[in-house]
């Protein structure tokens, strides 16, 4: 059996040695490389620590083009500066490279703001801890659902919920959650420490040069500046070319209608409790949800404002009126309305982007 053995090792050994061409050296055998060939391993490894170095240089260039970070006015051609902004106004004659970085940047854009009001602050962080609060009171006390509720039930509680919102979070006493109780107290602690501190303001991430161009915009009174209908374009129009182009629209006979303020503001009031009466015993409907899509009296009016069209310039600039319902009487209705929608489901109605997109693919 030992005989065996040996010839079957053996034979693995030189099969290694044929196919992989390998050799097999015991520990007694083997020789400690010399300080000399060490060191020209070592030299052999250099270009590849040079291509790391490469990679690295690359990385941060790759970082530089990111959409995150703020590009500087002197890598921007001049001819892009110019083709963020339209002049059509008369009273500007010349706008400044600084001016024009700032449109550069585009909406998204957000400057370093100034030192915040500590009053309003001081209010959040409270707002904050009664939410904490209140989540930890409805994780220990969820609330009592009937073995009867039907599915329909539910889906009312969770529709009122989602559309009636409270605009302030009631107080709620110190729960006997320690490690909470500790969290909030040590978070507004650091907050207000932080904040009243002198050698913490942010830095600001304009140039000099450009925050002064923004305090000179802010004191354009006579200036009206609005974005382009398509694109990422701007407009400088003076406010009475402005004003014209909107009473173009408004005083267009064939869609809009002149008529009393508060008359209209009653008849749309009537209309509203009117459908709420009339679909009261409809499935959905309940007493609190009617309540809430009656307008109350801080209901406003909608706004009307322009946007230029920047790629009709033969047409002087048409602009396309937009009409807001922020703030009237019919946002509740319309809250319910785009809530109801998103249960439909149609081949021809498209969502967002993300949407086209999909049916595209």
């Amino acid at each position: 059996e030992k005989d065996k053995a040996l010839k079957t090792s053996k034979s693995k050994l030189k099969r290694d040695e044929e196919i992989i061409k390998c050799r097999y050296i015991s520990v007694a055998a083997k020789v400690i490389p010399k300080h000399e060939d060490i060191a020209k391993a070592r030299a052999t490894l250099n270009p590849r620590r040079k291509r790391k170095k490469h990679t690295i240089s690359a990385r941060k260039r790759r970082r530089t083009e990111m959409k995150g970070v703020i590009p500087q006015i002197s890598n921007i051609p001049e001819e892009k500066l110019k083709s963020c902004v339209i002049n059509l106004s008369s009273k500007i004659t010349e706008i400044s490279q600084h001016q024009l970085y700032l449109f550069y940047l585009g909406k998204s854009f957000a400057p370093t703001p100034p030192l915040p009001d500590y009053s309003l602050f001081r209010q959040d962080i409270i707002q904050f801890a009664y939410k904490l609060r209140w989540a930890w009171y409805w994780s220990c006390n969820p609330p009592k659902v009937s073995k009867d509720a039907s599915s329909q039930s539910l889906a009312i509680k969770a529709m009122e919920t989602k559309l009636i919102k409270s605009e302030e979070t009631k107080p709620i006493k110190v729960t006997n959650n320690h490690c909470l109780e500790l969290y909030i107290e040590r978070v507004t602690k650091d907050l207000l420490q932080t904040n009243t501190s002198r050698n913490t303001t942010l830095p600001d991430n304009l140039p000099s040069e450009s925050r002064k161009a923004l305090e000179e915009m802010q004191k354009w009174k006579d200036i009206v500046i609005r974005p382009a209908d398509k694109g990422s374009k701007y407009f400088f129009l003076d406010r009475e070319d402005y004003v014209n182009r909107v009473r173009t629209h408004i005083y267009d006979k064939e869609t809009f209608e002149k008529v009393n303020k508060l008359e209209a503001e009653n008849k749309a009031k009537l209309e509203i409790s009117n459908w709420c009466h009339k679909y009261a015993n409809e499935p959905g409907i309940t007493v609190k949800l009617s309540q809430w899509l009656i307008p109350n009296g801080s209901c406003k009016p909608g706004n009307n404002y322009v946007n230029p069209k920047a790629h009709k310039p033969e047409k002087n600039y048409p602009g396309r009126l937009i009409s807001t319902g922020c703030a009237s009487s019919t946002r509740n209705l319309s809250a319910l309305t785009a809530h109801e929608l998103t249960k439909v489901e149609l081949d021809y109605a498209i969502k967002d982007t993300n949407h086209i997109l999909c049916k595209i693919d």
